[in-house]
């Protein structure tokens, strides 16, 4: 496809991800891109943890279902998951860990982010591609305050590895803005957490 697109446009700028909705591990062991090329531009989404970030939507599978999930873990009072969670190996692991960690290894803490721009930054490394973090959000289901906290961490935490990024607001289910009928207005924290 690049070779198709330089036939036409030598200089155009082309954004690239990798398989799997467009995930970190993906971009770094995966996508292959043609070397020297100073015009691509790899992109990958980042929403770890995701039964953080995705908790309670209903368009989600059964094992994110359970809300309370606070950023960062651990949480002040434990969390029960819901029993489809507790049933799925991964899930039931994550939980006991989210419940009893502390906040240095904890799989709902900084970490999880951090191992995820880690993963991008490897391509970085490896390819000499600029890199855009293309998707990242907090689902509306989690509180304001942990909401901040994890979007002002992803952000942040980007921006130290030099990549562009772009917050995802997909039906207002990562909203940066309340009241939306045809104005909005900026939940605060959120902005703050995006700008400041």
């Amino acid at each position: 496809m690049v070779a198709a697109i330089r036939q036409i446009d030598p200089d155009r700028l082309i954004i690239v991800e990798g398989a799997h909705w467009a995930s970190a591990k993906d971009l770094r062991d995966t996508l292959v891109v043609p070397p020297g090329d100073p015009n691509l531009i790899a992109s990958f989404h980042m929403y770890a943890p995701m039964y953080f970030t995705h908790q309670g939507f209903s368009w989600m599978e059964p094992r994110y279902q359970t809300r309370g999930v606070t950023f960062p873990g651990p949480p002040a009072a434990p969390v029960t998951p819901v029993p489809a969670a507790d049933a799925f190996p991964e899930s039931h692991d994550w939980f006991a860990r989210y419940n009893n960690e502390p906040a240095e290894t904890n799989p709902g803490g900084p970490a999880a982010i951090i191992e995820q721009l880690e993963m991008a930054k490897a391509f970085a490394d490896r390819t000499g591609l600029r890199i855009y973090l293309g998707e990242f959000g907090a689902g509306v289901n989690g509180d304001v305050a942990s909401r901040a906290r994890w979007i002002r961490t992803a952000r942040t935490e980007a921006e130290k590895r030099g990549f562009g990024w772009g917050y995802w607001d997909f039906c207002r289910n990562f909203a940066a803005y309340a009241n939306l009928v045809f104005f909005g207005s900026w939940i605060p924290e959120i902005k703050a957490a995006l700008v400041e």
